[in-house]
């Protein structure tokens, strides 16, 4: 799936929800017709994600509701841990 894709998915995540990197990579391999995501490329978009949204004046996504897939903090989104 395309990085937007991933933008898309964590921008729509609500005031007190959370998505783990594993639900998005599921939903988007069904979505496509895929048995799976890369979890590599699935990972550095997502990361572009949260750095992109971030670095913009408006139009920030609350990337922070996206954990890991073990349900863990990204220590890799702005901010670290």
């Amino acid at each position: 799936a395309p990085p937007l894709e991933y933008n898309e998915i964590m921008a729509k995540i609500p005031k007190g929800k959370l998505i783990t990197t594993g639900q998005i990579r599921e939903f988007l391999a069904m979505k496509h017709g895929a048995e799976f995501t890369c979890p590599l490329t699935a990972g550095i978009f997502i990361s572009l994600a949260a750095q992109a949204s971030e670095e913009r004046e408006d139009n920030k996504i609350p990337f922070w509701r996206t954990l890991k897939k073990d349900g863990e903090l990204n220590q890799k989104y702005p901010g670290g841990v």
